[in-house]
């Protein structure tokens, strides 16, 4: 609903008023029936307000006045169980979700047909409640058919097709199908901001998926500047307190930390907590969510103590809610092991660890679409800490696992392949990386396009190995594809731009092409020196490395002006001489 807030609270007070009236008077069918309109539109409003809790008390008792009225098998129950369902679903309790929405879903086809609206309506529930189940083919189908049903019954432009589009195609991004994932949201916000213009709680809802793919894209500016849009907004209609506001500062967040910015995400990310607890209660799953998240920022700022505390308490929550043996306590469980273990805690980090993958390893776990990331996390942790065969077993489970819950086909599947060959890369073995950053590639490129970060990163990580095979000519085709793209796009992959350009760079001098080697060096000192400043240490090995080129190519003078620079940046962040 897109009322003022000021007249929204108006009208959930006077929705009060009038069902205290018609409780007050006799007992007949006709009251019992407006009783139920009035609670259910309470209901509707205070779940906008993010009132939830009150919300579902005023949902379950228009079911039940209904249900009276009218009986169990009427369109009207199936709508009440529908508005129930979505409140339980929010509350974190998607399994009654799904149980009341399976039956209104049965009861409305029964009565209205398979291609009535209300139908759609359910059908659209019971996806989102799917999805939360981990039951994600089946949620794309739900959501597909509700789509349809909406471009039937309303039109491919009407907002109601604006909104499912937009949730469906969330979906899709999350299931690796970026390119249509993309072009859904895109459409979705067309429609959106076609039907209601730019401020208006559902149009600001499809803009913030836009940030989250400008997040994806490493575009932080215009992801940040969608999520001012949004913000305000929400705080207009819903107040600066409201749970969606949440999910608006978790995108900034995330923003934030792709440019390294980790107090201001670390801000963004306690304000985001604080608003879910509030809302949800502490043992609700998205409060542990966001201490996690909290937990990261305090990770990458080396606060290791405040991050150890903000995991233990998501630990803390999720146990209690799903109890000692569920893979989402596993799950939490292994992040406070693999910080433990990052600490040189090893035999507490050890014991959390053995403690997660045993249980993640029963069978009752097994199809948990989480799984497969957090084992593959831990993999890369023992591949950073030189455990190279606990590391390989690691990653070969979640190989495993990828291809079980999201197919050997997957985006997430290939991530594992990419970071899988890193391995191999370390162990001397690049035949052995190649093989799996192909696979990587392809999957990349067949479901993200060739011009994806994604595929340009897997595209650098395999010409690199073929460097390392000393197969030259292939390597230096795919630098030029990789740094084509990636200077474009500068500074938003600084970083991966920088190690192309040295990896391009000594590529050559291998091949003997010494001359050739001095452009990349230089370029790769260039963007070193813009990026991270002049006295910075990888300043400086830019300066050596090109330095020791320019003397293997007889220019003595140039050389020596290099070499001194490299040594005076290193001086000065001894701190042992005032800078000149």
């Amino acid at each position: 609903m897109s009322l003022p807030l000021e007249m929204r609270l108006a009208r959930i007070e006077e929705l009060r008023r009038r069902c205290q009236a018609v409780i007050e008077q006799p007992g007949s069918d006709a009251s019992i029936r407006e009783e139920a309109e009035l609670l259910s539109e309470l209901s509707t409003l205070l779940d906008v307000q993010g009132r939830y809790t009150e919300a579902l008390s005023a949902a379950e008792r228009a079911l039940v006045l209904t249900r009276k009225a009218v009986g169990l098998d009427h369109p009207d129950t199936a709508r009440r169980l529908t508005q129930a369902a979505e409140l339980y679903r929010t509350l974190g309790d998607p399994e009654r979700a799904f149980n009341f929405i399976q039956q209104a879903a049965r009861t409305l086809e029964a009565q209205c047909g398979a291609g009535d609206s209300r139908h759609g309506d359910a059908l659209f529930q019971l996806g989102l409640s799917l999805q939360e189940l981990g039951k994600y083919t089946a949620s794309e189908s739900a959501l597909r058919i509700a789509l349809r049903i909406s471009e039937t019954a309303h039109g491919a432009e009407h907002p109601i097709t604006g909104i499912r589009l937009a949730l469906l195609s969330y979906y899709r991004l999350n299931a690796g199908q970026w390119r249509d994932g993309t072009e859904g949201i895109h459409r979705a916000y067309r429609i959106l901001q076609s039907s209601f213009g730019d401020a208006h709680p559902a149009t600001a809802f499809s803009r913030l998926m836009q940030a989250t793919i400008d997040a994806r894209n490493h575009e932080t500016a215009s992801g940040l500047a969608k999520c001012d849009q949004v913000e305000a907004v929400q705080v207009q209609f819903l107040g600066a307190e409201h749970p969606y506001l949440a999910e608006t500062l978790n995108a900034r967040a995330t923003l934030l930390c792709k440019d390294h910015h980790f107090d201001d995400a670390r801000i963004a990310y306690l304000k985001a907590l604080e608003i879910r607890s509030a809302a949800y209660g502490t043992t609700h799953p998205l409060v542990a969510i966001s201490q996690n998240n909290l937990a990261t920022s305090y990770i990458s700022l080396e606060q290791f103590d405040e991050a150890e505390r903000h995991l233990r308490q998501a630990l803390r929550s999720v146990t209690s809610r799903f109890g000692e043996m569920h893979a989402q306590t596993a799950i939490f469980r292994l992040n406070l092991g693999s910080l433990l273990l990052h600490r040189g805690e090893t035999q507490r980090g050890e014991e959390y660890l053995q403690q997660s993958l045993k249980l993640l390893d029963d069978t009752s776990n097994r199809l948990d679409p989480h799984l497969g990331a957090t084992i593959e996390h831990l993999a890369a942790l023992y591949r950073s800490r030189k455990r190279f065969e606990a590391a390989d077993s690691l990653f070969r489970w979640a190989m495993t696992v990828h291809e079980r819950t999201v197919g050997p086909n997957h985006p997430r599947t290939a991530q594992c392949l990419n970071a899988y060959a890193i391995l191999f890369l370390d162990r001397n073995s690049p035949a052995e990386a190649e093989s799996r950053l192909r696979q990587a590639l392809q999957i990349f490129h067949d479901t993200a396009g060739a011009y994806d970060p994604q595929t340009i990163l897997a595209t650098r990580n395999l010409a690199h190995t073929l460097a390392l095979q000393n197969r030259y000519e292939e390597s230096e085709a795919l630098y030029a594809v990789a740094l084509t793209y990636l200077e474009e796009r500068q500074p938003r992959f600084v970083d991966s731009l920088l190690q192309t350009l040295i990896n391009q760079a000594r590529n050559r001098y291998r091949q003997g092409k010494v001359a050739e080697s001095e452009s990349p060096f230089r370029r790769a000192l260039a963007v070193a020196e813009a990026h991270h400043g002049l006295i910075h240490t990888e300043t400086a090995a830019r300066y050596e490395e090109l330095g020791l080129l320019l003397r293997q190519l007889q220019r003595e003078e140039e050389s020596a002006e290099m070499l001194y620079m490299a040594k005076r940046i290193r001086t000065e962040i001894a701190g042992t001489a005032s800078p000149q």
